[in-house]
């Protein structure tokens, strides 16, 4: 019988807040989309490599043992962004550094949100979910996350991800390259859309 008063008891939280969980859910879609994304960008990244490495560093990119959160291919990234950086510094190339390091913030910002709303008990009110932190042994301070900016937040994320991804592996593309024929490096990113 308490498993059923449970049971009941959830359903009226799930339907009394079905507003908020659809925010929430929504918004740890936009982060399945941008995880994806990410996934395809540094996976075309790496599109270079015989197919049979390039088959094997997907199936790596995707195994959740090796590649266990969007947090670890975010540093992974920031590792290639880095090695890029000094490659073309060493060529004497453009390569828009801070730029990249930027947007690998904002991911991390929108991925600490998520954090926040997936790990905390949360209660909700205009808008928002509220969680508690303690400040010290007694007190505790109430934290709001107001959903509807964190999903523009998100979206906008994702909306980068489309632009700048494509804009580093244009970059990338030309920083590995240096040296090689211009009308060649053209005429394989023609290609590989």
């Amino acid at each position: 019988m308490s498993q059923q008063n449970t049971g009941e008891q959830q359903e009226r939280l799930l339907e009394k807040h079905a507003e908020y969980f659809k925010k929430i859910g929504f918004l740890f879609h936009l982060l399945v989309r941008i995880e994806n994304k990410l996934d395809m960008n540094i996976g075309a990244f790496f599109g270079e490599l015989n197919q049979t490495k390039n088959s094997i560093f997907n199936q790596a990119l995707l195994d959740e043992k090796i590649f266990p959160t969007l947090e670890n291919k975010r540093r992974f990234l920031l590792k290639i962004i880095v090695h890029l950086a000094e490659k073309a510094k060493r060529d004497g190339l453009i390569f828009d550094e801070a730029r990249y390091h930027k947007f690998c913030r904002t991911l991390l910002d929108v991925q600490k949100t998520r954090n926040k709303l997936a790990h905390r008990f949360l209660s909700f009110s205009e808008g928002s979910a509220s969680y508690l932190i303690r400040k010290d042994f007694i007190h505790f301070e109430r934290k709001e996350i107001k959903l509807d900016i964190e999903i523009e937040k998100a979206e906008q994320v994702l909306e980068e991800c489309h632009i700048l991804l494509t804009k580093f592996l244009e970059e990338a593309f030309v920083i590995m390259h240096k040296g090689e024929s211009t009308c060649c490096v053209w005429e394989a990113l023609s290609n590989r859309e």
